[in-house]
């Protein structure tokens, strides 16, 4: 096996976009990094720039978003970007916003894929580490469950169950690649039920959410004009919010991941565990590697948490 080079865009590029929660126009722009720099958040509307490392360590908050904060300074909604990031092997990267969180843009990670593309991917001097996956770790809690396990690859395996006519139950599985990211992953949008996101509202969150920048679905029909972007568009966008969370770990997985009724909370809980338990994982470091290949065996989760 051989590792990948680390990557960095080649240029700034900027956009800018409506804050989910707040309502309030956010202005985003991507600058390169020095090799193993990592992904760095910068709030440039507060006093002396303080900055945020996107690493599982700074999630402070998961409620309808994943939060990072550092020294009191927070920046909200980092999932998207960091999917897209993640998606097309962006290591290290300067993200500078003026607000308290990521432009949501249309709800998904095209806006950001767009972005990273028109600024020029380059490839670094130094070799990208990954995380291997060596046995499973894994949390499981009555009909949701989440886990790591070993694999060759980064494979993503999710499963939504939602009491809705257009959703109901969903699986799909993805192997990470670059062009499928891009072309089956990226694109697919958040959702809601429209009396959540009304609910919402009446408590101060999802300003900015319209069906510009999410699925809306009524009790029997999707409100946005042009319907879904795939049919299995909400599973589709769970595992780019899954993707994008584990991008919080710093480094691209090789293993399993399998999320059944996930969320950010859950993820951020299961990440947590696979660092603190050492044995669980190797970090590999060199260009060239022989490695053993991973054991067969289908994660026991997705038969032990059954639909409630």
């Amino acid at each position: 096996m051989r590792l990948r080079s680390q990557r960095t865009i080649t240029q700034p590029a900027a956009c800018c976009g409506i804050g989910l929660h707040s309502g309030l126009i956010v202005n985003l722009e991507l600058r390169p990094l020095p090799p193993s720099s990592g992904i760095v958040f910068q709030r440039v509307d507060q006093p002396g720039r303080p900055s945020v490392a996107a690493a599982v360590r700074n999630v402070t908050s998961t409620a309808f978003a994943t939060t990072i904060e550092s020294r009191g300074v927070s920046i909200g909604t980092v999932e998207h970007l960091l999917a897209a990031l993640a998606g097309l092997g962006i290591d290290n990267v300067l993200v500078q916003v003026d607000a308290a969180e990521v432009p949501i843009m249309d709800g998904s990670a095209l806006p950001f894929l767009d972005l990273v593309r028109n600024a020029g991917i380059i490839e670094q001097d130094e070799v990208q580490p990954h995380l291997r996956i060596l046995r499973p770790v894994e949390i499981v809690e009555d009909a949701r469950a989440a886990g790591f396990y070993p694999a060759d690859e980064l494979d993503v395996t999710c499963r939504i169950s939602f009491d809705h006519p257009l959703i109901g139950e969903q699986r799909a599985s993805y192997r990470h690649d670059e062009r499928e990211f891009a072309r089956g992953i990226g694109p697919a949008r958040t959702f809601g039920l429209r009396r959540d996101v009304e609910a919402l509202l009446e408590h101060g969150m999802a300003r900015g959410g319209s069906p510009d920048n999410a699925v809306i679905l009524t009790e029997d029909a999707v409100l946005n004009e042009g319907g879904l972007r795939f049919r299995d568009e909400f599973v589709r966008h769970k595992i780019l919010d899954c993707l994008g969370d584990m991008a919080l770990l710093g480094y691209p997985v090789l293993g399993h991941f399998v999320g059944i009724r996930s969320g950010h909370e859950l993820h951020a809980r299961l990440m947590r565990r696979l660092l603190a338990d050492t044995a669980a994982w190797q970090l590999l470091t060199d260009r060239e590697i022989e490695l053993p290949p991973a054991p067969p065996g289908v994660p026991r989760i997705l038969a032990a948490a059954q639909p409630g």
